[in-house]
């Protein structure tokens, strides 16, 4: 597969440094960086929550709220196991 991408100078320079220090090209340092990204697994399966964010966003509420209503559920839960 062939990607092209278009990265501003300073990012493309860090990268050309970056292959430098570890003795490869680029070529083989991006594909090496792509490699273990995809090794990673998810932090959290976004497939899962969208029909959580759909919800929030039809209910217009703000960040601020969110973040309250997770802070006010994660009390309740503590509470529960006490």
């Amino acid at each position: 597969m062939t990607i092209t991408l278009h990265l501003p100078p300073e990012e493309e320079q860090e990268i050309e440094k970056r292959a430098a220090l570890r003795g490869q090209d680029v070529d083989a340092y991006v594909n090496q960086l792509i490699s273990i990204e995809i090794k990673k697994k998810p932090v959290f399966p976004f497939e899962a929550a969208e029909p959580f964010t759909r919800a929030v966003e039809a209910s217009g509420m703000s960040d601020e709220e969110v973040d309250a209503l997770f802070e006010d559920v994660i009390q309740e839960v503590r509470a529960e196991r006490h």
